[in-house]
């Protein structure tokens, strides 16, 4: 058989004719018509789904795009030879790329309704109300219907006010992006002053309310000032300990170095963490 040397108009390509396939490129020639055929996503016209879900052109049998279907080996066990078992199929799903900031953002506004709106919080609250609720009643009944017993209930509700705080309604877009900015000054004045700074957002961001919530003032200076949304809703420093996630050493830790940043050596305060521009009381603003 002779070698054909021209292209033949007249023929039609199908499934039953031989190509010459390119190494480099997806490109089918005919042998029997020098018909060139480009089998690629964006130039194949008779691309079809596959049974094993990858999409090939009908004539020429070239892949043009990869499967919709991938699959995966899972071995749950060291002694597991069960192919069948530890084999999934799933769909690649596209990766996008987030930024450093949005994922901060992320992470404070996950901890902060960890703090305030958690059934963790809830169960802090009653447990909080329940012990306050028993220490009076154990004075009544010791005491009775007294000027001393008024006294020394009253003296209860007080010392229990903190932990009894009620929980917000919503946590404030303003506070989070708040929380993230501290978090970025203190990470640069620690740098400018050459001392150690925890890294970690979650001991930052704990270590950051319980300081909003009581302030710093070292010998009367005001080094970090409280805001009303914690005043009104913040818990007490032995309440964090108990939210799950959180090591109580580390964030004592990381309180005692917000604190060494914003004092000198003698004690004196030489820095002052920024103040919220917007009124935090208003618990409608934000999301």
């Amino acid at each position: 058989m002779a070698h054909r040397i021209a292209v033949d108009v007249n023929h039609r390509c199908g499934p039953g004719c031989t190509y010459t396939q390119s190494r480099t490129r997806h490109v089918a020639i005919c042998r029997a018509s020098l018909h060139t055929h480009t089998c690629t996503p964006d130039t194949c016209t008779l691309s079809q789904r596959m049974p094993d879900t990858t999409y090939a052109c009908s004539i020429t049998g070239l892949q043009t795009k990869a499967p919709e279907e991938q699959q995966h080996v899972q071995l749950h066990a060291a002694g597991s030879y069960n192919r069948s078992s530890c084999i999934h199929w799933s769909r690649p799903t596209r990766r996008t790329r987030t930024s450093s900031h949005v994922t901060a953002l992320r992470a404070i506004r996950k901890i902060l309704d960890r703090v305030f709106l958690s059934n963790e919080r809830q169960a802090l609250t009653h447990d909080a109300l329940k012990k306050r609720r028993e220490a009076c009643q154990r004075y009544v009944i010791a005491g009775g219907m007294s000027v001393h017993t008024f006294v020394r209930v009253r003296a209860t509700v007080r010392s229990w006010y903190v932990s009894t705080r009620p929980m917000p309604s919503r946590v404030p877009r303003a506070l989070v992006t708040y929380i993230h900015d501290l978090i970025v000054f203190v990470h640069a004045r620690s740098a400018a002053v050459q001392l150690p700074m925890k890294h970690n957002i979650s001991c930052l961001t704990y270590g950051l309310l319980q300081l909003l919530t009581s302030g710093f003032a070292p010998m009367g200076v005001c080094a970090i000032h409280r805001i009303p949304f914690m005043i009104k809703h913040g818990i007490t420093p032995s309440q964090y300990a108990r939210l799950p996630g959180l090591r109580a050493r580390q964030q004592s830790i990381s309180v005692r170095q917000l604190q060494r940043i914003c004092v000198d050596d003698s004690g004196r305060a030489t820095a002052q963490l920024p103040t919220m521009k917007k009124a935090m009381g208003d618990e409608t603003a934000g999301d």
